[in-house]
């Protein structure tokens, strides 16, 4: 809450809503760590290793940023023939 509250005090009210304070912070915690946890997990369901090339291997190179000679972007093709790793 952006304070340390004292150790003890004499108000028995105060030593309760510390202890509420304490114990609602703790379970909200958790709670952020279950949501975090649940989230990862889905979030690399669908993920998967990235691939390891060697030299020699063939690829194709992604054509997006390379200027073709073509009358519209549409008929221009996605990937560049394979092109072997050195």
């Amino acid at each position: 809450m952006g304070f340390e509250p004292r150790p003890q005090s004499k108000v028995e009210a105060a030593n309760m809503f510390v202890e509420r304070m304490k114990s609602v912070t703790e379970e909200a915690k958790s709670a952020l760590t279950r949501s975090k946890d649940k989230m990862a997990r889905y979030y690399n369901q669908k993920r998967s290793l990235t691939p390891e090339f060697k030299t020699g291997d063939q690829v194709f190179i992604d054509a997006k940023d390379i200027q073709m000679m073509r009358p519209s972007p549409k008929l221009a093709h996605k990937f560049l023939r394979p092109y072997p790793i050195e």
